[in-house]
């Protein structure tokens, strides 16, 4: 359970953070580019810690603190893999292709289409 968990843990990761950066690198403008590529880091870290924290308090003051049923950190795991999990499919469903690659591959109807779709929100 442990090593199947840490493993989504690790997968999920690598694919949610660094594809909202350089999604937010790439379609801000650069006046502001820095500002909000930090704002998404940070904020995205930040939320997720306090919630696995506040989790933890929860969790360790039900099995109690000491550790006769140390059974309190499957649910600390599951506290951290549940949103980074749910977080990879809204990545996969909501967030668009880089128009940029899409250029490069000659989609420019696609590109000029997500680029709109963008531009509209």
């Amino acid at each position: 359970q442990l090593a199947v968990t840490r493993f989504i843990l690790g997968i999920s990761m690598g694919l949610v953070l660094p594809t909202s950066v350089a999604l937010m690198t790439e379609l801000s403008p650069s006046s502001v580019r820095s500002r909000l590529t930090l704002l998404v880091a940070g904020t995205a870290y930040a939320t997720g810690q306090v919630i696995v924290l506040c989790v933890g308090i929860v969790l360790m003051g039900y099995y109690g603190w000491s550790c006769e049923r140390c059974s309190w950190w499957r649910g600390m795991l599951v506290a951290g893999v549940v949103p980074d999990v749910i977080a990879v499919l809204l990545v996969y469903v909501y967030i668009p292709e880089s128009p940029r690659f899409m250029l490069s591959q000659g989609r420019n109807a696609e590109a000029e289409a997500v680029i709109r779709s963008i531009a509209e929100m």
